[in-house]
């Protein structure tokens, strides 16, 4: 069973020039059940590359994950900031960086256009027999990405 949560905050500012603004931030909050699994290289069969299947199933399941905690509404473009939490059932040696890879290359055109629009992303191991394994994620929008400015053609 997959639970999520999409919500859309509303706040009040206030500027230097005393104009009062309305600042949205959108949050999405889920869980992947199961044992959280690193980011492996390419398997290599021959001379054909592919992703291990334990990986690629996983990758499954964080963006189903997603997709049922949003629904409908949730808009790729901007910059997020990425907070994981990995439920890890014993002390099996695992990079947090690797393990946090697998999810960001799974949302990949689904949560952001690329994983380049994550400009923060803290995350931690949780060893715990006790907890059921899985991986925790939140989801926030931080602000819009930049528009390129194209330049002016010549006459």
């Amino acid at each position: 069973m997959v639970k999520g949560r999409f919500d859309v905050m509303v706040c009040t500012g206030v500027d230097a020039d005393g104009v009062v603004s309305l600042v949205c931030e959108e949050s999405v909050s889920f869980v992947v059940p199961g044992v959280p699994v690193p980011w492996m290289r390419a398997a290599k069969k021959g001379k054909r590359h592919f992703t291990p299947p334990r990986m690629a199933a996983h990758q499954e399941r964080v963006a189903y994950a997603f997709s049922a905690a949003v629904g409908r509404g949730w808009r790729p473009d901007g910059m997020f900031r990425v907070a994981y939490e990995f439920v890890l059932p014993d002390w099996r040696v695992v990079d947090l960086d690797n393990l946090r890879k697998l999810p960001n290359d799974a949302l990949n055109k689904l949560a952001w256009v690329d994983d380049n629009r994550i400009m923060e992303d803290p995350g931690r191991k949780v060893v715990d027999p006790a907890q059921p394994s899985c991986t925790r994620v939140t989801i926030t929008r931080i602000g819009d990405w930049p528009v390129k400015q194209r330049k002016a053609r010549r006459a």
